[in-house]
């Protein structure tokens, strides 16, 4: 697994149970999260140390086996 496929999965197991319930959007992980993440900027979550993260592949409907190897 691509070291970008695991901490996508990390970040969403870090979500409250609250966001996950109804239906989980980038702007809910920044509010939740405000000292991690500094902005959405286009399909980039910006870390606080400028660290890029890809929102989206621009693949919107995955198979359950495409979701583990590629979310």
């Amino acid at each position: 697994m691509a070291p970008t496929s695991i901490l996508s999965l990390f970040v969403f197991c870090l979500l409250p149970s609250s966001v996950l319930a109804a239906g989980p959007t980038v702007a809910d992980l920044l509010a939740a999260y405000p000292d991690q993440f500094a902005a959405i900027e286009g399909n980039d979550l910006v870390w606080r140390d400028g660290t890029r993260m890809a929102i989206s592949d621009g693949v919107a409907r995955k198979d359950f086996d495409t979701l583990l190897d590629r979310p």
